[in-house]
């Protein structure tokens, strides 16, 4: 590549070398005479002369072609901006989109579609951490599920109007959000049911974290779009994954949620403003893998557990 550019060089400068030649044979030269000197400096200034003007001319032409890359360079940064700042947005709108689909929009919760998301990922985590014999404080790392409903909802909407019926779910979801750890969250699960995920949970935490909210709920006064108050309760239920720990893949976390809902079906049909528990008793091993998971027949057959905020489980309605 170098000796192609000298050729090329060469090539352009071709009669300035070869008068440059010349006048240096002649000044080497004892027999040249002062005429052929001066000959042969007039050529030599003639061609130097000829050589600045191209030269000067190259010089201009440059300034121009760098002026020119300059400005086009300027021109491709501003460009190169306008797109980085477009991608910027297109990638912010991207997020706010993905947000807005697993959102919802009237309490900011979460909505089923995180919800399903999100424990494809945790269920494995966990069936890894409680199929190995040899880790230690596996029931620390329960996900308790709680189902949450507020009592007489509906006479709210039948009373005051929907949109103070919307005033009462935003104001409970921020409740709900309140009591949760960082690691927990909450999801509209639909009307006015919510659903608690707490992850890494002990066993009792969902006893303490249920009333908890029981009682949060009832002291809390709600001010309507009307500048009325007014207080409210709400029933609770639930249960954990695994639901058994020696089995954890027994039961899958969908049939877990739906004993958490029959928790708080039983709460709402015995009292409301209560919470009830289902746990798996010692004898849940044993128990016969056929039978139907429903709190009743699992409580009769010494298999479940049923906690509660009522006196006694005694008082529970199924």
């Amino acid at each position: 590549m170098k000796n192609t550019v000298t050729e090329n060089l060469n090539q352009v400068f071709r009669a300035e070398l070869s008068i440059e030649q010349e006048a240096a044979e002649l000044a080497s030269s004892p027999h040249a005479s002062e005429v052929d000197l001066r000959e042969a400096y007039s050529s030599l200034s003639r061609s130097y002369s000829k050589l600045l003007r191209e030269t000067m001319k190259m010089t201009r032409l440059n300034d121009r072609v760098q002026h020119k890359l300059i400005k086009l360079q300027e021109e491709l940064k501003a460009q190169y901006d306008i797109i980085q700042a477009k991608e910027q947005k297109l990638l912010e709108l991207n997020k706010q989109l993905m947000e807005a689909s697993i959102t919802d929009s009237l309490t900011g919760l979460k909505n089923r579609r995180y919800l399903s998301s999100f424990l494809t990922g945790e269920v494995e985590r966990l069936n890894r951490i409680f199929a190995n014999p040899s880790r230690s404080l596996k029931e620390d790392a329960s996900l308790l599920f709680m189902v949450v409903d507020i009592d007489h909802f509906k006479s709210i909407n039948d009373r005051f109007g929907h949109p103070a019926g919307d005033e009462v779910l935003r104001q409970f979801a921020e409740i709900l959000s309140s009591c949760c750890r960082a690691s927990d969250f909450a999801v509209r699960w639909g009307g006015e049911e919510f659903l608690l995920v707490c992850r890494d949970s002990q066993r009792g935490l969902g006893r303490k974290m249920a009333e908890r909210l029981r009682q949060r709920v009832e002291d809390q006064e709600f001010h309507l779009p009307s500048g009325t108050d007014i207080r409210c309760t709400c029933s609770i239920g639930f249960s954990y994954f695994p639901f058994a720990v020696p089995t954890p893949r027994q039961i899958g976390w969908e049939e877990i949620v739906d004993l958490a809902d029959q928790s708080l079906y039983a709460a709402k049909k015995s009292g409301r403003n209560a919470w009830v528990g289902a746990l798996p008793t010692g004898a849940y091993a044993n128990c016969d893998p056929n039978l139907p998971l429903r709190l009743e027949q699992l409580s009769e057959s010494g298999c479940l557990d049923l906690i509660t905020s009522l006196k006694s489980p005694d008082f529970l309605v199924f």
